[in-house]
């Protein structure tokens, strides 16, 4: 039979037990543990995903795949519940060698109005490097893709206020690798140069189709 312990209150010897605080006024069940506060990054499930051709669906999670697309748009992703949001971006293969544009929308619709406008620079691993910018486009320019590398071609994009009646701004980190082995990195600011309220997106191909998945976060406040 376990012992009980005892220790000195300072006048007597007294049960450990009768001398160890009490927690449960400093927890009530509509506090919330810090593995589940609301910070960080949500994982968004769309309402519905459109392809121009081919195949594409959202699993229970949020993230989309899709094969052989000519496009791929994703309805409401964007809402009142976060002001800004992180997504990303993998394309696996292209039938063409093609580039890759990007487009808001709003309502099941895209806005090609000539507002879309970027400004980056990029770096080669053959030494190469260059800067440029895209004006008054009607989408962003988003990359290209070839078939005999379609090795990889990865966007990690961080978009703010796309939802809000306010200028979006678009914030893209590109890697990817050409058909003769030369691996690129890219880095582009993008604005919206409207204040429009956006609900979704569309990834483009100028020419074929794509496959790749995204996936959509959204930041907690």
């Amino acid at each position: 039979m376990a012992k009980q312990a005892y220790v000195y209150s300072g006048t007597d010897w007294v049960p450990l037990a009768s001398e160890v605080t009490n927690l449960s006024s400093y927890y009530t069940s509509a506090q919330t543990d810090i593995i589940t506060a609301p910070t960080g990054l949500k994982l968004v499930v769309p309402t519905s995903v459109a392809v121009g051709s081919g195949t594409g669906s959202a699993s229970a999670s949020g993230t989309v795949t899709f094969t052989g697309a000519s496009s791929v748009s994703l309805n409401d992703v964007f809402s009142t519940t976060y002001d800004n949001y992180k997504v990303v971006i993998r394309l696996t293969a292209a039938s063409a060698d093609l580039n890759v544009n990007f487009r808001f929308r709003v309502s099941g619709a895209d806005n090609s109005t000539s507002n879309y406008n970027k400004v980056g620079w990029y770096v080669g691993s053959d030494s190469s490097s260059g800067t440029g910018n895209s004006l008054s486009q009607t989408s962003f320019p988003f990359g290209s893709m070839d078939t005999t590398a379609p090795t990889y071609n990865l966007h990690d994009i961080l978009i703010s206020l796309p939802f809000n009646t306010d200028y979006t701004q678009f914030q893209d980190l590109y890697g990817s690798k050409n058909q003769t082995g030369i691996h690129f990195a890219e880095y582009s600011s993008n604005w919206f140069n409207a204040t429009t309220s956006f609900t979704g997106f569309t990834i483009i191909a100028s020419t074929g189709n794509i496959t790749g998945t995204v996936s959509v976060y959204g930041y907690k406040k």
